[in-house]
């Protein structure tokens, strides 16, 4: 798994609507993002992406605004492919959860109205009139 991978697991977590009645976020650490320490060269978020006044709020509803600057070399054409698989840490190790999901296009599940990706996020990011949703490239900055 990559190090990609493992960041956008907690990424699209994050973003998945839940119900505040049955779940309530409440992180052991303020901050959200922490690398792995027993996965080092996964890496961690902050060399995919600047995430410095990116802020979260819990008000029934877990809200996420900022503003996310793509680090990871990459251009806008190339095609972003995904598997993640959501854990959980239980008792000292990570255990499998139920939640697997395989994107074989993020760029274009982003911009797909009936995907889960715009549904979740996509659909937040705040453009300016006649703009088109960013696909993930160096130096994008995506507003939320």
């Amino acid at each position: 798994m990559s190090s990609l991978d493992v960041l956008l697991v907690i990424f699209l977590s994050i973003l998945t609507t839940v119900q505040s009645a049955l779940y309530r976020f409440i992180p052991e650490d303020s901050d959200v993002f922490v690398d792995c320490a027993d996965r080092p060269e996964m890496n961690g978020i902050n060399d995919w992406a600047n995430i410095l006044d990116y802020s979260f709020d819990d008000e029934g509803i877990i809200h996420a605004r900022g503003t996310v600057t793509i680090l990871w070399d990459i251009e806008q054409t190339d095609r972003v492919t995904m598997d993640i698989e959501l854990k959980k840490y239980a008792r000292g190790t990570w255990d499998q959860t139920f939640l697997s999901v395989k994107i074989s296009d993020f760029c274009k599940d982003m911009r797909d109205t009936n995907s889960m990706v715009y549904d979740s996020w996509s659909k937040h990011i705040t453009l300016e009139e006649g703009e088109e949703i960013p696909c993930l490239g160096k130096g994008v900055r995506i507003v939320d």
